[in-house]
């Protein structure tokens, strides 16, 4: 699971400085205005931006193999979010994928479908810290 673990609970803060972990990796620091690792911000933007959207409200995963999210994995968000699954047909792809992924990349792909990575913070303040991250209209 991705998770930010701010220096501080203030709200400046978590624009300024967070370290970022990833199933249980120190990812390192990120710092407003800078860059930050490409993938941390794909999950960033499929989770938080208020324009995409998936089609659907799966329930709670159980991941129990050994595959790590990966590109079938953002493959099957963007078809959710393009509307190439509906229906049925997307919930047993969103299933068959939690079945596919460990526990911690199967929670990560529903947090991200649910819209809440639960990192207490908004697409505002994640524009704020890295600008024009979350792209809106």
């Amino acid at each position: 699971m991705a998770t930010l673990a701010p220096t501080s609970s203030n709200k400046n803060v978590k624009l300024g400085v967070c370290r970022v972990y990833f199933s249980g990796k120190d990812l390192g620091y990120t710092k407003g205005g800078v860059e930050v690792c490409p993938v941390f911000k794909q999950v960033l933007e499929y989770a938080h931006n208020p324009l995409k959207t998936y089609g659907i409200i799966p329930a709670r995963p159980t991941g129990q193999r050994e595959a790590q999210f990966d590109n079938e994995t953002w493959q099957i968000l963007d078809d959710l979010y393009y509307r190439k699954l509906t229906g049925n047909a997307a919930r047993d792809a969103v299933n068959n994928e939690f079945a596919r992924l460990t526990a911690a990349s199967a929670d990560l792909l529903w947090r991200i479908i649910r819209k809440d990575l639960k990192a207490g913070f908004s697409e505002g303040t994640l524009n704020r810290a890295v600008k024009g991250l979350i792209g809106m209209c």
